[in-house]
């Protein structure tokens, strides 16, 4: 962790000198509110592409599909959609529960917090 001026392991949250917040935890929130609205449209065309490429012979379809499920689970909104619309079919929701352990960690982790199944609703 860097040293800013006036913090120390007390005060963390605030710097008392200038009363602003550290610049790591400004843009940390600032990436996180950018993340959770940039999620929506580019969500959208991962799924979009992924339905496009389903047919094919090579499957990149599900896997664009399961990577638009993972970017948009980023917006709160869009994340307790995709749960309750995972709830809504089951059939649909197993097929994802299996394939989310041979998926690179990053998704594997938003499927798992969308997932209809899991006990935390808030999560």
């Amino acid at each position: 962790m860097r040293h800013f001026p006036g913090m120390n392991s007390a005060n963390l949250r605030m710097d008392p000198a200038t009363n602003m917040k550290p610049p790591s935890l400004r843009w940390t929130r600032a990436r996180l509110r950018l993340l959770k609205w940039a999620a929506l449209p580019l969500a959208i065309l991962l799924a979009t592409l992924g339905a496009i490429t389903l047919p094919l012979p090579i499957p990149t379809g599900i896997v664009l599909i399961a990577l638009g499920l993972a970017v948009a689970a980023f917006n709160p909104r869009l994340k307790r959609w995709i749960r309750r619309t995972r709830a809504r079919f089951p059939v649909t929701n197993g097929k994802i529960r299996r394939i989310t352990p041979r998926l690179p960690g990053f998704i594997r982790r938003a499927l798992q917090r969308t997932d209809a199944r899991n006990g935390d609703p808030n999560s």
